[in-house]
This record gives structure tokens, sequence and C-alpha cells, in this order.
């Protein structure tokens, strides 16, 4: 009798119609490869449409869309703590300081 883990033979695998002996096991991983493919595709896929973090894009879009809805006196700073939610007081702060570097480089 074999010891250890189980897994399928090759045999298993090639059969048509027949269930592998761990079958539940595969399934769960297969679904779990499966999830985290669907997830990344779907990751990428935003990543490629949305501007680069840091390149105040962003932000501005944040602040026009608040800008746009009409119930806030100021919308940079609605869209600021926003970021600072989102990101937290320390990175938000170096995004911050960033895009002033680059506003000031522009001029």
């Amino acid at each position: 009798m074999r010891t250890g883990p189980v897994t399928t033979s090759a045999h298993n695998r090639s059969t048509l119609g027949s269930t592998p002996r761990c079958a539940t096991r595969l399934d769960k991983r297969k679904r779990a490869i499966m999830k985290s493919l669907a997830l990344s595709t779907t990751h990428m896929a935003r990543h490629l449409t949305e501007p680069k973090l840091g390149s105040g894009k962003r932000f501005e879009h944040l602040e026009e869309s608040i800008e746009a809805r009409g119930d806030a006196k100021n919308p940079a700073a609605v869209a600021a703590a926003i970021g600072r939610k989102k990101y937290g007081k320390k990175k938000f702060a170096k995004l911050s300081e960033e895009g002033k570097k680059r506003e000031k480089r522009e001029e």
C-alpha cells in the first residue's frame, strides 16, 4: 500500500468519463486557479485603461466627477480626503509631493 499524498496517475487523466481518485481536491484547485486567472485578467484590463498612479490624472478625474455632482464646495478637498482614506496618509502625501514637483517642472 502506498503512503503519502494521493495524486492522479496518467491513466486516470487520459481515460474519458472516469473521475480521478482525488476529484474533489482537483476540482477545488481548478476552481481556485480559474478564479485567480479571472481576477488577474480583470485586474490587468482595469490597469490598462486607468492612468498610472502618481500621474495626477486619477485625482483630476475624481475631482471633476465630484464637481459634476455639485454638492461639494471644494471638490479638491473631497478628492484628497478620498485619496488619503484609500492610500493612507504617507503614500498619499508622497503622491501629492510628486505631483507638486511635476507641476513645478512643467511651468
